[in-house]
């Protein structure tokens, strides 16, 4: 007996007549930006679970709010409970998770990434491998990293001395601002 496949209907070339009416598509552009923004969610789970094991290989207890918003800032004291044990490391994790879900949007400068290696370089269960794999991760998580320019950088500088805080302290404020969203940071002083 003969057994019906899906493949029986198949109409080779089929799509190709369908692609054909739009003249003026570059399909293998629009190819090419569904693969990589696959990839970018592939890319960010794995970063999830690659800091998760960060976090669990930790031998230390180490010393955020959290408020969802379709975009966040985040400064670097709540980037790096993500891979550590202290108080208020599940907020932050909550914070990740939902980018990683693309409920939200973590918006950053370079200065973050330099900030989180410097101070998990500092930590002490940490070493050369383990920083390098969590700057990976890092870099994997597609957080949208906006470059310091000069009308970013002299609004750091006005909040840094209105609020006597350091220009790195005040640059994810400025950032917040500029965007019209919140700042996240578990800095006291800022």
């Amino acid at each position: 007996m003969y057994e019906t496949r899906k493949y029986d209907n198949y109409n080779p070339g089929g799509d190709s007549e369908k692609m054909k009416k739009f003249k003026n598509v570059n399909w293998s552009e629009v190819a090419r930006r569904a693969f990589e923004e696959e990839i970018k969610k592939i890319e960010r789970k794995i970063a999830a679970e690659e800091i998760d094991k960060l976090r669990e290989e930790s031998t230390i207890e180490w010393s955020g709010e959290d408020q969802k918003m379709e975009r966040l800032v985040l400064d670097s004291s709540i980037v790096v409970k993500w891979f550590s044990r202290e108080s208020d490391t599940e907020k932050a994790l909550e914070i990740r998770d939902a980018h990683v879900r693309g409920e939200i949007e973590i918006l950053a400068t370079p200065l973050l990434l330099c900030e989180v290696a410097n101070v998990l370089r500092y930590k002490p269960d940490f070493d050369a491998v383990k920083l390098k794999r969590a700057i990976k991760a890092l870099y994997m998580l597609h957080l949208n990293i906006e470059d310091i320019d000069y009308n970013l950088l002299a609004k750091a500088a006005e909040i840094a001395y209105k609020g006597g805080v350091t220009i790195y302290d005040a640059l994810p404020v400025a950032q917040a601002e500029k965007h019209k969203t919140i700042c996240i940071t578990a800095d006291k002083k800022t």
